[in-house]
């Protein structure tokens, strides 16, 4: 039986426990005083009391130290818990985070001002859109895993789901993505290919009326669509303080709402993800712009395909890569038996007036405005590549380029993967 903390206790010989604020599914939060700064600190540790297994717990405590290493190493977010580092004593893991003063949303539900309503929701689309792209799907937004600050800054507290499980949808087997390159269900009675039949549960938190349609479905797939659903789902509990399932009702029948605000809300909450909008960046702008068709106004373009001449409409903030079982989703999926292309290989932005392609993958993409009915494209005009960074493959800052119409994407080489050709619409 592990000892639990208690009150005048220090960890790491440095950081003095002063009372406990918090204790979750998985984890337990305590306010403590660094003794050598003087600031306040957080210390999060496993709930080994929670009645889970051992291994659950610490499996949810791992994967919210994975985000939050990532997001560190990419240089933080002031809306996002930081971390200052881990300390381990007498056999457990303890993460040092940020102490965010302010009260959990869920106290705020039935805000009277939509204004701070769509602040907020500008808010976490700009938290979601930085976790996109570090190909982060958080999977469990909801009241009580943000903060609200006495400025009313939001911040991001909680992020123990957000690494996924995937399972084969046919038979329900376990597939472990993260070492194995298998795209077939492992069991050998079921043999399903793993494309887009994989069903990502969440354990006891599943059951959040915040989560997409998609979760629970054995065919749904999940990608920032997914957040973006629960950016709406908490913008009506915002709003009105109420929590419903689906299907979502008009929020202008419960309270004297601006249209704007129903409009986005009912357009993100939408049941098929297609219909919703389609990452954070865009449901940003129209909350910035307290309009609901904003997204319409910005531009689009064209790719297509050189091989097979199918033409896809990307947006800004739009990505594509490999079709894949176990996430992080793409926009645009392409199959690719070889897996030379990247689960998330590069993003689409648009910065002023110029289209911008941002490499997201681990082995570069070509950029070439030579004749696409080359066979090859030899004289290329460069290459995007990530190299190593702080000792993590892939992690370097992102290469990007602009891209002019008929400019040719290799992805990830003109000779091997997909050959897009970019046009403005």
């Amino acid at each position: 039986m592990r000892r639990e903390l208690s009150v005048g206790d220090r960890i790491g010989n440095r950081y003095r426990i002063d009372e406990q604020v918090g204790r979750g599914g998985f984890t337990v939060v305590w306010k403590a005083t660094d003794g050598r700064t003087g600031d306040t600190v957080a210390v999060k540790h496993p709930n080994y009391g929670a009645g889970k297994s051992e291994d659950a717990v610490e499996k949810y405590f791992g994967r919210e130290l994975e985000a939050l290493r990532t997001i560190e190493r990419n240089g933080s977010h002031p809306n996002i818990m930081s971390l200052r580092e881990t300390v381990v004593e007498r056999g457990v893991q303890y993460m040092i985070v940020e102490f965010v003063a302010g009260e959990e949303l869920e106290r705020h539900g039935g805000i009277d001002d939509p204004d701070l309503v769509t602040d907020i929701g500008t808010q976490l689309c700009g938290i979601f859109s930085v976790l996109h792209d570090l190909e982060i799907v958080y999977r469990d937004l909801k009241p009580d895993n943000a903060m609200l600050t006495p400025d009313d800054d939001v911040v991001l507290i909680d992020f123990n789901t957000a690494r996924t499980i995937p399972k084969c949808g046919n038979c329900g087997q376990k597939v472990d993505f993260d070492s194995s390159t298998d795209q077939y269900c492992p069991n050998p009675q079921c043999n399903t290919r793993l494309d887009r039949q994989t069903q990502i549960r969440a354990g006891p938190a599943g059951r959040s009326k915040y989560k997409p349609p998609e979760v629970k479905n054995a065919d749904g797939i999940q990608g920032p669509w997914s957040d973006v659903y629960s950016i709406g789902k908490l913008l009506y509990f915002l709003a009105t303080g109420l929590v419903t399932a689906h299907p979502m009702d008009d929020p202008r029948g419960r309270i004297d709402c601006p249209d704007y605000l129903a409009d986005i809300v009912v357009r993100a909450t939408a049941l098929e993800p297609i219909n919703r909008y389609r990452n954070a960046g865009v449901m940003r702008y129209c909350l910035e712009q307290r309009d609901a068709d904003a997204h319409k106004d910005l531009p689009e373009a064209v790719l297509t395909n050189v091989e097979t001449g199918e033409k896809y409409t990307v947006a800004p903030g739009d990505t594509i890569g490999r079709e894949n079982a176990s996430g992080p989703f793409p926009t645009i999926g392409f199959e690719d038996d070889d897996q030379i292309i990247s689960r998330v290989h590069a993003k689409f932005d648009f910065d002023g007036d110029q289209w911008v392609i941002v490499d997201k993958s681990t082995n570069g993409t070509v950029i070439d405005a030579s004749d696409p009915s080359a066979s090859r494209l030899p004289d290329w005009d460069g290459i995007l590549q990530r190299e190593s960074w702080d000792g993590q493959p892939g992690e370097a800052p992102p290469q990007y380029a602009t891209l002019d119409d008929l400019t040719v994407i290799g992805v990830p080489r003109p000779d091997r993967g997909v050959r897009l050709q970019f046009s403005r619409q």
